[in-house]
């Protein structure tokens, strides 16, 4: 009697185990299908892997969605290809990327920021500002720009043929040595890569009071990835509705007012909390 007994036991702690580790197994499975990669490149305060204006803000959606995300910093030039090729099915970054690419008509795009392109050069080379009224204005300036970046189709299409590199940093300290004009940058970027290259001479740099073009910040799915753009949409509505996309603005923005495109990208999502959000 004993014996059976104690195979019942053995019988019946087997069991147990076997469930406990299929649970341990569904919740792993489970979770690991809640965490997502986002692709996307190293150009703060506005996009890379963390701490910057973007990331943060598709964290905390995702986030509120109980979601995770994992950034995957990737180099500029190379984010069209990881789409095309399906390395990558969601991208951090401005939709232009894919302005030439086969895919373009495949992908789910929605609107996070707005930042500015602009004109930086030395204050001593225009003392009067940076002005232009169009591309043919600039022309004849000795152009720095970074490899893959949104606006060199544009460029290009315009007749100009900017220096292209690595590195915004590079380009503010060629500018700053004199071998080329001017520097192409989104404002917020352009003034970080100034204050954390010259610091107390940041003075000696001004920006163009028009801007080149306003470039939207994306979030960007593939077109089979639609149920992650929903989950998406509605973290953004939530967070746009709970003040922590106001908080995001402010950590990076200080007291300085949004970016107008900014402004009405809050106000049109803010009429869309009175929907059901789950």
């Amino acid at each position: 009697m004993r014996i059976v007994n104690a195979i019942s036991y053995m019988f019946k702690l087997n069991v147990a185990l076997i469930i406990a580790c299929l649970y341990v197994h569904n919740a792993y499975a489970e979770e690991k299908r809640r965490i997502i990669e986002v692709f996307t490149a190293d150009h703060p305060p506005l996009i890379g892997s963390k701490d910057t204006i973007m990331s943060d803000i598709v964290t905390e959606a995702f986030q509120v969605q109980k979601t995770k995300v994992v950034m995957v910093s990737y180099p500029t030039s190379r984010i069209q290809w990881a789409m095309e090729t399906k390395t990558a099915n969601i991208v951090l970054g401005p939709i232009d990327w894919f302005i030439n690419s086969n895919i373009n008509e495949d992908l789910i795009t929605i609107d996070i920021y707005f930042v500015t392109m602009r004109l930086f050069g030395l204050r001593e080379k225009f003392p009067n500002g940076i002005k232009f009224n169009d591309l043919s204005d600039i022309q004849n300036y000795r152009i720095g720009y970074v490899l893959g970046g949104v606006l060199v189709p544009l460029l290009r299409e315009a007749g100009l043929k900017p220096n292209l590199f690595t590195s915004l940093q590079q380009t503010a300290k060629l500018t700053a040595l004199g071998r080329i004009d001017v520097f192409i940058a989104p404002t917020i970027v352009g003034w970080k890569v100034i204050n954390e290259t010259y610091q107390e001479k940041k003075q000696m740099f001004v920006q163009s009071e028009k801007g080149l073009k306003t470039v939207s910040g994306n979030l960007i799915f593939h077109r089979d990835q639609q149920h992650l753009a929903e989950i998406f949409k509605k973290g953004l509505i939530k967070i746009i509705d709970n003040g922590t996309y106001l908080k995001i603005m402010k950590k990076y923005h200080g007291d300085n007012v949004l970016p107008l495109p900014v402004r009405k990208l809050i106000e049109s999502n803010s009429t869309e909390k009175n929907q059901t959000v789950n």
